[in-house]
């Protein structure tokens, strides 16, 4: 999701198992370039280009992470 600052909300993308992360990257010059979003069910960073301000296009596999992760009922373990 993307906020602006006058309260409006966009989505940006649906699907993820658990996304409980983001990141933006920069350009040399400041101007914000990829959208990272990491899932943990799947262990994947997934990333887009931003184009404007709430708009990205082309979703990549950006990498995945290591460990392995056990899920239960009530709780998640991450062991690496």
């Amino acid at each position: 999701m993307y906020c602006h600052t006058n309260g409006t909300i966009i989505k940006v993308d649906t699907g993820y198992l658990f996304s409980n992360g983001l990141a933006v990257k920069h350009t040399e010059n400041g101007i914000p370039q990829l959208l990272i979003v990491a899932e943990t069910h799947t262990k994947t960073l997934w990333s887009y280009d931003i184009i404007s301000p709430g708009k990205v296009i082309k979703k990549h596999s950006w990498g995945k992470l290591p460990g392995l992760y056990i899920c239960t009922r009530n709780f998640m373990y991450s062991m690496m």
